[in-house]
């Protein structure tokens, strides 16, 4: 089942079914990632997550990645739950409150046309899941994970 993994409205991933592990920083890890993540799946609903098993770190080296001196990735295994539905309105709604985060700065395309129109304008019109989908991955919205 295809989902879109929303942070904050700042990012998002697209996968062809559930995670069942994320690729996270030290970072994002230990400022609890998680609890600002929702999955919106095609079958219309809204999923969490949640890490099944995290290591625990030493003082020095949550200094250091609080500072920014150390922060690798790590892949952590999650568990997803479900929390609600949705409708397809509800996530273009959201999509469209983060699209010029995800776009990036300037948001033109190749050719200097507004990148957030043209996206917006298909997420606008999309009459189903999948026509999202494509959206976000032809015009490369996604995060690379």
């Amino acid at each position: 089942m295809r989902c879109i993994e929303i942070y904050d409205g700042d990012r998002l991933v697209v996968h062809d079914e559930l995670p069942s592990s994320i690729e996270a920083t030290l970072q994002s890890i230990t400022r609890r990632f998680w609890q600002k993540c929702r999955i919106y799946a095609e079958d219309g609903t809204v999923w969490r997550i949640e890490p099944t098993r995290l290591s625990a770190l030493s003082f020095l080296t949550r200094v250091l990645v609080e500072t920014g001196f150390y922060n690798p990735q790590r892949r952590i295994s999650v568990s997803c739950h479900p929390v609600s539905q949705y409708i397809l309105s509800d996530l273009k709604e959201i999509m469209w409150g983060c699209l010029y985060t995800m776009v990036g700065d300037p948001p033109l395309d190749k050719d200097g046309s507004d990148l957030v129109g043209k996206i917006g304008g298909r997420l606008t019109g999309a009459q189903s899941f999948d026509e999202i989908v494509r959206t976000l991955r032809e015009f490369r919205v996604t995060s690379g994970r």
